[in-house]
């Protein structure tokens, strides 16, 4: 059963933003899919994702050559 949250993925990551700044050694791992058709949205789920991952790029990992 699908139901909403009220929150919208600015407030997910600021709370994230919040936790990790509180826990510097703590890791969140987040698993994001596109489960509903996007009506009425001007870009993709790809490009959507791409705008908040730069916008709060220092909560995201990069992948390297080492394990994160």
């Amino acid at each position: 059963t699908d139901f909403d949250l009220g929150v919208n993925f600015d407030q997910i990551l600021t709370t994230v933003q919040t936790f990790l700044t509180t826990y510097p050694t703590e890791t969140v791992l987040l698993h994001l899919v596109e489960e509903q058709s996007s009506s009425g949205c001007t870009r993709s789920f790809e490009d959507t994702y791409k705008a908040y991952r730069d916008a709060y790029a220092p909560l995201f990992w990069t992948p390297t050559t080492q394990d994160p």
